[in-house]
């Protein structure tokens, strides 16, 4: 899977788990959570943002040997 389905993928499961959750909206931003009146692109943006940054995470990984 190329990086660019990888990150999609990632991004979607993040989505379908903010909207799963009613929770994470009715949080406030000194819990972390700044979706209260979040429009849709800021919805979309938080979950890719998340993706590209466990993307990265993935990266920086080094097994133990």
């Amino acid at each position: 899977m190329n990086n660019e389905n990888q990150r999609l993928e990632i991004a979607v499961k993040i989505l379908a788990g903010f909207c799963a959750n009613p929770a994470c909206f009715a949080g406030n931003r000194t819990n972390g959570w700044a979706l209260v009146n979040c429009t849709e692109d800021d919805l979309a943006g938080y979950a890719v943002s998340i993706a590209d940054k466990l993307l990265a995470a993935e990266k920086a990984i080094v097994p133990n040997k």
